[in-house]
């Protein structure tokens, strides 16, 4: 939260600009424990991106730990085998199949 100039005092906080609301009657008895409530929050809210942020700067680091991995070498074409052309069989099928039978 930036810091505000509020009759004189600098405000930093939700804490303080309550406090000098209350102090000045420019804050309702009823709205109190609203405003308890959001407090509660704003701070719940403040640790939760404390922790957000140190978890986000200890991944940068664990990153920058890791080696860094060696660019893989293209493999090599691998030589086309020359194909065998098929026999041509002595005799024709229906030959075999007359011999048989």
């Amino acid at each position: 939260m930036p810091s505000i100039n509020f009759y004189n005092h600098q405000i930093e906080t939700v804490e303080e600009s309550v406090v000098l609301l209350k102090k000045y009657g420019l804050a309702h008895p009823e709205e109190e424990q609203e405003v308890q409530e959001a407090i509660e929050d704003l701070n719940r809210l403040k640790k939760t991106c404390i922790i957000g942020l140190k978890a986000v700067k200890w991944e940068e680091e664990q990153n920058k730990k890791k080696p860094v991995a060696e660019p893989k070498k293209p493999v090599a074409e691998k030589k086309k085998k020359p194909v065998k052309k098929a026999e041509v069989p002595e005799q024709s099928v229906d030959d075999f199949l007359d011999d048989i039978f």
